[in-house]
């Protein structure tokens, strides 16, 4: 998004024998100006589909964990996680461990992040709670909380949202036979019922 209404995406999307890309308003009146880039062509056979996965689940219920993407099966390519999340308590909420099942994992995940925060390549709750005490948005090539709705002021308070994205370039994540991705709904004092919206990509 720059730097508040130019929405790019650069993920190749090939197909083989046709295509259609559909712009849905759900509001009211807009303006829409668009440029499509295409590039003519031989693809292997093998040659991967682009996907997005949309999701929602408000609250998320007690205990468990939000589901990212599931049900995926044959082989593919996990490109990216976008993340919009609404706190709905007070305190630290980024706590949740990111999981990735890999090819018939069944208890224990190939990949066990070590927290929300972490995954999304920020630290210390987004923020420089020493100094500062707010939170702090950043914007990089692969990962970013690019906006706070609410006030960034109150440190660790209720009734925010935080735009988060994590594009895995750098660090490839490629599944055989199966895929599997979740995150922990934890903040320091354990299970909440915050608000979470993804979009998932993968080919």
């Amino acid at each position: 998004v720059n730097p508040a209404k130019g929405l790019n995406c650069y993920f190749e999307m090939p197909f083989f024998k046709s295509f259609v890309i559909e712009i849905e308003n759900l509001g009211g009146e807009c303006n829409l100006y668009y440029q499509i880039d295409c590039e003519e062509k031989e693809l292997s056979e093998d040659t991967l589909y682009f996907h997005a996965q949309y999701r929602r689940v408000n609250p998320l219920p007690y205990m468990e964990p939000y589901v990212i993407l599931d049900n995926i099966k044959g082989k593919g390519h996990y490109v990216g996680t976008y993340l919009n999340w609404g706190v709905k308590s007070n305190g630290w909420w980024g706590e949740g461990e990111v999981k990735f099942y890999i090819d018939g994992d069944s208890e224990f995940p190939t990949v066990c992040g070590t927290g929300t925060e972490d995954y999304f390549c920020g630290s210390y709750a987004f923020g420089n709670d020493i100094i500062l005490n707010k939170y702090q948005t950043f914007s990089g090539l692969y990962a970013g909380m690019y906006a706070i709705l609410g006030d960034t002021n109150a440190f660790y308070n209720a009734q925010k949202r935080f735009l988060l994205y994590r594009w895995h370039e750098k660090d490839e994540i490629w599944f055989e036979e199966s895929f599997k991705m979740v995150m922990d709904n934890l903040g320091w004092t354990g299970p909440r019922y915050d608000d979470y919206t993804t979009c998932a990509y993968y080919y």
